[in-house]
C-alpha cells in the first residue's frame, strides 16, 4: 500500500515510473478481488491450488490444517456481503477439509482496535486475542484439540 501511495505522490519522475512498472507487473498480487483482472485470477487460482496441495499432503499424514483469514480495514468497515476473497477461501477450505477461521466479523465487531494504531494492517494485542479465541473455538468444533 505504501508503494502505491508513493507512486501516486511522485508523479512522472524516474522513481515513480519504476514503481509504477513494478506495481503493474505484480498487479494481481495486490488486488484483493480474485476476479479483479485476468492477472489477479491467475494468482488466486495458483494460490488456491497451493492450498489444496498443502491440505492433501497434510491429510495424507493425519495433520489437520486450519486456514485463518485476517481481514483488511476496508473489509472491516463494510463486512457484508462477505468479500469475494473470503467466499473463495471458505469454499476451498470446505472442499479440502480444512478448518476455516474467518476473522472478518469478529474484527469488524471490535473495530479498528483490533488493528495496530501505527499501521492499521496488523493485529493489535486485542486482534491477536480475538484470533486466538476464534481459532480455539474452530479447532474445538472440528474435534482436533486434545481434551483439556
Amino acid at each position: 500500500w505504501h508503494v502505491v501511495q508513493k507512486w501516486k505522490l511522485l508523479g512522472e519522475d524516474l522513481d515513480a515510473k519504476t514503481t509504477r512498472e513494478l506495481v503493474e507487473r505484480h498487479r494481481g498480487l495486490i488486488e484483493t478481488r480474485p476476479s479483479g483482472s485476468p492477472t489477479s485470477k491467475k494468482y488466486w487460482d495458483e494460490a488456491m491450488a497451493c492450498l489444496a496441495e498443502l491440505a492433501r499432503e497434510c491429510r495424507a499424514r493425519g495433520v489437520p490444517v486450519a486456514l485463518i483469514v485476517y481481514p483488511t480495514l476496508p473489509q472491516m468497515k463494510a463486512p457484508k456481503p462477505l468479500p469475494e476473497a473470503q467466499d473463495l477461501l471458505r469454499a476451498t477450505a470446505a472442499i479440502e477439509g480444512m478448518v476455516f477461521v474467518d476473522l472478518l466479523l469478529p474484527y469488524a465487531a471490535a473495530g479498528e482496535a483490533a488493528l495496530l494504531e501505527s499501521d492499521k494492517s496488523h493485529p493489535s494485542p486485542l486482534g491477536h486475542e480475538i484470533a486466538a479465541r476464534e481459532l480455539e473455538a474452530a479447532l474445538a468444533r472440528a474435534g482436533v484439540l486434545p481434551p483439556r
